[in-house]
């Protein structure tokens, strides 16, 4: 229904304060599901990619916001929070550029190389998902190598 209703509406009459609201209470719902809720969960990232993509740039005064949900979550021992973590960041990382933040993408896609070695496959498929939707909006000569394996 939500979907339905941004599709219809759109979200140009939608205030800074209501982006706001729905932000915050869709990335909360998505916190809140738990192990065996795929659908769910597919669901509910449909729904806020959605919605970050139809406010375009007026999601930008939320970005700080989302950069240390994200950071915080990529930290935590719940393998479901660190793949959510990478999901969100996965949504969020064309606003971010948009936005001018790039730097942070920049430092998100240097966090990003430490989990290549992540033990959970789903945890690694939203890792690599993030690290490819940041590659799509920047260019490789932006991009460091990781510095896995190199003698300083």
């Amino acid at each position: 229904t939500f979907m339905k209703i941004i599709e219809t509406c759109g979200t140009t009459t939608i205030t800074q304060k209501q982006i706001e609201i729905i932000n915050d209470n869709l990335i909360f719902a998505l916190s809140d599901i738990k192990d065996g809720e795929e659908k769910k969960n597919k669901l509910y990232l449909k729904c806020l990619k959605l919605f970050v993509n139809s406010i375009g740039t007026r999601v930008g005064p939320l970005l700080q916001d989302i950069g240390t949900f994200v950071m915080n979550n990529l930290h935590v021992p719940k393998h479901r929070q660190r793949m959510q973590a990478a999901q969100i960041l996965a949504i969020y990382s064309k606003s971010f550029v948009e936005c001018d933040n790039k730097v942070v993408i920049l430092h998100f896609y240097g966090v990003l190389q430490e989990f290549l070695g992540e033990d959970y496959p789903e945890v690694l498929a939203a890792v690599l998902e993030a690290t490819n939707a940041i590659l799509d909006v920047l260019k490789p000569s932006e991009l460091d190598p990781p510095q896995i394996g190199r003698a300083s």
